[in-house]
């Protein structure tokens, strides 16, 4: 089984986090995380989402050189490939433009290294999955399964 892999960077400096940490994300409403520091609350709750909802994770922020998945993520023989996107202001048509044809078609070829490295998946059935955070009028983690194929 694939060890979790994390960045070294994944955690936030505290430099990075606002001085009011009584707020979950890490700050109150008005303060803006750097991209890294909201990317790793967003994926944390993603993950957290996934193990209530009875998946395992196996990894998170896999990465080769073609890409990274965010999570990987296994439950009765279903592989998932999961791709987290935090959109406090965003809109549908945001989500379908910071996920197009090339950053879907990256995902995809990233999760074949991963099967050819970690061949007891082999069997698996296999699934591109999205979790959309914070998007207004949506819940507040909007799973999409299967999202996207290997077009």
């Amino acid at each position: 089984m694939p060890r979790q892999l994390h960045r070294s960077r994944q955690r936030p400096s505290k430099s990075s986090l606002p001085a009011n940490r009584d707020d979950p994300a890490g700050g109150s409403k008005n303060t803006i995380l750097s991209t890294t520091a909201r990317g790793y609350v967003g994926e944390s709750r993603a993950a957290d989402f996934l193990t209530r909802k009875g998946y395992e994770i196996v990894a998170r922020n896999w990465r080769t050189r073609r890409g990274e998945i965010d999570i990987v993520a296994e439950k009765n023989g279903l592989l998932v490939f999961a791709e987290v996107k935090t959109l406090p202001a965003g809109t549908p048509e945001t989500l379908e433009k910071v996920l197009d044809k090339r950053k879907r078609k990256r995902i995809v070829e990233t999760a074949k290294s991963f099967l050819n490295l970690y061949r007891q998946y082999n069997c698996s059935y296999i699934r591109f999955d999205v979790l959309v955070l914070d998007m207004p009028e949506m819940e507040p983690v909007y799973h999409i399964e299967n999202a996207f194929g290997d077009d």
